[in-house]
């Protein structure tokens, strides 16, 4: 456990540092990005052998997208006939996958998702099919983790299986792992219902880990790291040595002190990071879409698996594309790190639709809009409210005098569809503006914004009473504005705590009574 625990140590400490400049100038010219560059041990030109043979007549068909080091595959039939695996390589149900020391393969399905084999990893793919035609693709991980991030289809789901319990997913992105006796799955955004040997499911969501030992025993936990490959990484780092099996109190331990240095870094970076998203259609027509966004430079931009870094432009600007068949909802999930944390920082979705169907979609939709116009012209006018809720008490602990507060902003008497109407809502502080969403970021009735409340001086047995004052402004496209406010009264009294410990001696009401005469404005 020492061990583990001097591992877990100099993973936390291992951070590198990013540096950032924001970008909101939406006139800066549309440069595409890089893909973040790891060495391929193949070459991706073009070839025909036996491998590519069985992928007209297969149900779950998936391409080698990327090829890390030592990756190969064996097909049913070739008896042990391993081969390596080269990027546009299919790889179908029935095939086995395995990958080596700092090797991986990113697959690509279909009908977008993305399926990234670890290192140390073996796996093997399945497929069945029922007298309807709904499909299953089955992932058996008998060794190593498996990333995933899968598109939510009408006929088809996924599964993946380990020696110790299944999980079933549609639409989501994690990992699960087969590690020393622990079946792990973790998730990024999403639900998953886990099951053991026991029988009993387990349901997790998004930002939740769970650990599923031989016995079929399951522990969830809530872990900021959760779907994310730093949390797997301190898992390989964990786990590493001769015992065949890891007892899940101890793994479930160390994690959980791992998460707490990755959550202090996490918001740090949260808090700091820009990301401007471009609208897309709600429809498309063709199998391949441009996604583009204004970044802070130095930002590593990942979807459906692809990384890219940010440049000193910041811009991201990305085309995907899938099989022309594959017809549904396209959801485009964005992470955003800077090598040392990530999180689910947006995501696009769109719907795609038969040529036909988007004809009938845009002449209902241009009907609806015109009678809508007709029936309400000023209806967003009359019935819109920007709620901050009330006013707030904010005691400020010594002796740092600062806390964090979610400002919480919610657009209330009209519906998503008005957004349409809104060309910006900005964020004031004193006056001054801290925040603005542009017409490109407005996809949502609600946003949180974090607040730093002080630092102020809670040195000496003095009394801070502070007002900060907050407006958010909702402008129209027609020029209309409405507002919304709200106070925060920062407080604290340095008599009422312990000099040397700054524990409080008194109730925390009690500091707000003293403080009352002194709020002034800040």
């Amino acid at each position: 456990m020492k061990k583990w625990i001097a591992c877990l140590a100099i993973l936390s400490l291992f951070v590198a540092g990013c540096q950032k400049k924001s970008s909101d100038d939406a006139s800066k010219p549309e440069i595409e990005t890089k893909p973040v560059v790891e060495s391929t041990a193949v070459d991706s030109s073009t070839h025909t052998d036996d491998l590519d043979a069985p992928a007209e007549r297969s149900l779950f068909k998936t391409k080698a997208r990327s090829v890390i080091g030592d990756v190969t595959m064996l097909k049913t039939g070739n008896g042990d006939n391993w081969k390596k695996v080269r990027i546009g390589n299919w790889i179908v149900e029935n095939d086995h996958v395995k990958t080596g020391l700092e090797s991986e393969t990113r697959l690509g399905a279909m009908d977008g998702s993305v399926l990234i084999v670890s290192e140390n990893s073996n796996v093997t793919l399945e497929a069945h099919e029922d007298g309807a035609g709904a499909k299953l693709y089955l992932v058996s991980v008998d060794n190593g983790k498996v990333y995933f991030d899968i598109q939510k289809q009408k006929n088809a789901s996924y599964q993946f299986k380990t020696g110790n319990a299944g999980a079933a997913i549609r639409g989501t992105a994690g990992f699960v792992g087969n590690v020393k006796g622990n079946t792990v799955v973790s998730l990024k955004e999403g639900l998953v219902d886990v099951s053991g040997k026991t029988g009993k499911v387990n349901r997790i969501a998004q930002k939740q880990t769970i650990l599923v030992d031989f016995k079929g025993k399951a522990n969830k936990m809530n872990l900021a790291s959760s779907g994310t490959k730093q949390l797997a990484r301190a898992i390989d780092s964990l786990t590493k040595g001769p015992e065949e099996q890891i007892a899940q109190v101890d793994l479930q331990k160390a994690l959980k002190e791992f998460d707490k240095t990755y959550e202090e870094q996490l918001k740090k970076f949260e808090k700091s990071l820009t990301f401007q998203a471009r609208k897309i259609q709600d429809s498309i027509a063709q199998p391949m879409i441009t996604l583009q966004a204004f970044v802070d430079s130095g930002v590593v931009v990942t979807i459906w698996g692809e990384s890219d870094t940010v440049g000193a432009d910041g811009v991201y600007k990305k085309n995907f594309a899938w099989d022309p068949e594959a017809y549904g909802t396209k959801r485009f999930l964005v992470s955003c790190g800077d090598g040392t944390v990530e999180f689910p920082c947006y995501m696009w979705v769109t719907e795609y639709v038969t040529p036909a169907e988007l004809n009938a979609a845009d002449s209902a939709n241009s009907a609806a809009s015109a009678t809508a116009a007709a029936e309400k012209k000023n209806s967003l006018i009359e019935k819109l409210t920007v709620d901050l809720g009330g006013a707030e008490q904010v005691h400020l602990p010594p002796p740092t005098g600062r806390v964090t507060k979610n400002l919480k902003i919610n657009l209330k008497g009209i519906s998503k569809e008005d957004l349409n109407d809104l060309s910006s809502i900005t964020v004031k502080r004193g006056g001054k503006t801290i925040r603005t969403y542009n017409e490109n970021q407005l996809t949502a009735l609600s946003y949180t914004v974090p607040l730093v409340i002080g630092p102020y001086n809670t040195v000496g047995r003095g009394i801070v009473a502070k007002t900060v004052d907050i407006e958010v402004v909702a402008k129209t496209k027609s020029g209309k504005e409405f507002t919304g406010s709200k106070s925060y009264q920062a407080f604290c009294n340095r008599g009422n705590h312990d000099p040397e410990t700054n524990e409080m001696v008194s109730p925390e009401s009690d500091e707000f009574n003293d403080a009352k005469s002194y709020f002034e404005k800040e």
